[in-house]
């Protein structure tokens, strides 16, 4: 393999071997992350290059992420930026990389000098130490209780204080692994590189609030820009309610592409067309949501002919069907008949 002229050439061959044009944000990662200039001085390098830019295709190939919670799921996708938005995602790191903070942080923590992007994972390893648990204790709900609050705290010994709710929470840093489609986190101290770090990323997730933490973290470590995407799609998914999906939108887009990014994530969630529903199937869920008491459907049902005589059942059958029918298409969940009371 011979050496490269340009970059454009090297870009020819890297898209020659991966068999296929990829998005322009990779190749703006790639050279960012070092990836490309150690390609055109190194033969040796070309093959990292390669590696790095079939991992991204790979990540994005799957093009969501999910955040479980108890209860509850989230799952985000993006819609890749156009060349106009990686100029602009660009003209924003220039910006950002000369705040006070970020030239602050590379000078005294990296000595001036940037990481490979492969090397984040390793270098966040080596700045581990005792994780900063912050210890979160209510306040009276009275100002004059608050004295004898902190007496009782400091003064008392500790076997005999007031039993007091707290709460414990770890410090904690996202950052990015190349080829991983999960961010990961690790517990940090407050006082160490990585809690310095913490502190610059924070000020920059506040001052570009579509940066994610991972994303800063990697801009400050390496300079790897963080991308204004065309369009965020979050469906968020609860145990107690029906789906709702959330579009962040480049204002550029045009009616017409707005209704397929919501087409498209409407389908994943709810297909087919929503029918009306009569005013008596409304009443009906409301009615079960209402009367969750542990009844029989048959005395369910004389309850709803005493309160609803224009809508008389016969037979509890239909009364169940239909009653559990308004209740899911209203909820979007099945009925659950809870445990009648003892």
């Amino acid at each position: 393999m011979k050496g490269f002229k340009s970059e454009a050439d090297l870009k020819r061959y890297i898209v020659s071997k991966v068999g296929q044009a990829f998005r322009e944000e990779f190749w703006q990662v790639a050279r960012y992350a070092g990836y490309v200039h150690s390609a055109l001085d190194e033969q040796e390098a070309v093959e990292d290059l390669l590696d790095f830019i079939r991992k991204q295709a790979e990540i994005h190939k799957k093009a969501s992420t999910r955040k479980q919670t108890k209860g509850s799921r989230v799952e985000t996708r993006e819609i890749p930026p156009d060349h106009r938005l990686v100029v602009l995602s660009e003209i924003i790191a220039a910006e950002a990389a000369r705040l006070p903070e970020v030239l602050n942080f590379r000078e005294k923590v990296l000595g001036g000098n940037l990481l490979p992007l492969d090397k984040v994972p390793s270098w966040i390893e080596k700045q581990k130490g005792k994780a900063t648990v912050y210890v979160k204790v209510p306040l009276p709900h009275k100002p004059e209780d608050l004295r004898d609050w902190f007496i009782s705290l400091a003064t008392i010994p500790e076997e005999e204080r007031p039993v007091w709710p707290v709460e414990y929470q770890t410090e904690t840093l996202a950052y990015p692994v190349p080829g991983d489609n999960w961010v990961h986190r690790v517990p940090i101290d407050k006082d160490s590189p990585l809690g310095h770090l913490k502190q610059v990323v924070t000020k920059l997730t506040t001052r570009y609030p579509w940066w994610q933490e991972a994303q800063a973290v990697a801009f400050v470590l390496t300079g790897a820009v963080p991308l204004l995407p065309k369009a965020r799609v979050t469906t968020s998914y609860y145990s107690h309610m029906p789906p709702r999906i959330t579009l962040e939108l480049d204002p550029r887009l045009s009616s017409q592409e707005v209704a397929e990014i919501y087409v498209k994530a409407r389908n994943e969630v709810f297909r087919g067309r929503d029918k009306l529903m009569t005013e008596k199937h409304l009443t009906l869920a409301v009615f079960l949501a209402e009367n969750a008491t542990g009844e029989t459907w048959t005395e369910l049902m004389a309850k709803w002919n005493h309160a609803r005589p224009e809508w008389e059942y016969t037979d509890y059958r239909w009364f169940c069907r239909d009653a559990r029918a308004a209740f899911k298409r209203v909820t979007g969940r099945d009925w659950t008949p809870p445990a009648k009371p003892e």
